[in-house]
């Protein structure tokens, strides 16, 4: 079976593999470069996963014989409690079926959070901040902030495994209740 990873971000790649190993033998990954079709920096939940869809939907336009395909998206969502980061991801099937999951979510502090509302990208402030351009690839933002309890690549890991629920357990997903 051939999958399509929507990224070339070494974090987010180990996370799909690491997940999908647990669940289907003989995988043929694919990673590609995918834009999302939304802001750089996603402010919203709802922007969030619509950046992952349109990801997961460009690998199977790009890849024709995949099986499925993973777009992975982080984004902030702003709340009455403070701003929280965190990864969605979509699973997208050749059939058009999707499935959407999202990982923990990490309050920023404050000041991060400003930065933010005045159009600066989470990514490259925290690898300026940290004086580390390898951030992104590794422990991400998530990682800083938890002192590596709750990495990158944990955050997609836990993203795409609530993904997956959809076809892991299509039974439940297409019942009826009567």
């Amino acid at each position: 079976m051939k999958i399509v990873i929507c990224t070339l971000n070494k974090a987010k790649n180990n996370a799909v593999k690491n997940v999908i190993d647990h669940i289907w033998t003989g995988i043929d990954y694919v990673s590609i470069s995918s834009e999302s079709g939304v802001s750089d920096q996603p402010l919203s939940d709802n922007e969030g996963i619509q950046g992952a869809i349109n990801r997961a939907k460009f690998g199977l336009e790009s890849v024709t014989d995949a099986e499925y395909s993973i777009g992975l998206e982080g984004t902030v969502d702003e709340t009455e409690y403070g701003m929280f980061l965190n990864g969605w991801a979509a699973v997208m099937h050749k059939s058009g079926e999707v499935g959407l999951g999202c990982s923990g979510k990490v309050e920023l502090p404050y000041y991060i959070a400003e930065e933010l509302k005045q159009g600066k990208e989470l990514g490259p402030l925290i690898q300026e901040m940290m004086n580390d351009d390898s951030i992104r690839n590794t422990i991400g933002t998530n990682g800083v902030l938890t002192k590596g309890l709750y990495g990158r690549t944990k955050e997609f890991q836990d993203a795409v495994s609530c993904a997956l629920s959809r076809f892991l357990r299509p039974d439940l997903y297409k019942k009826i209740i009567k």
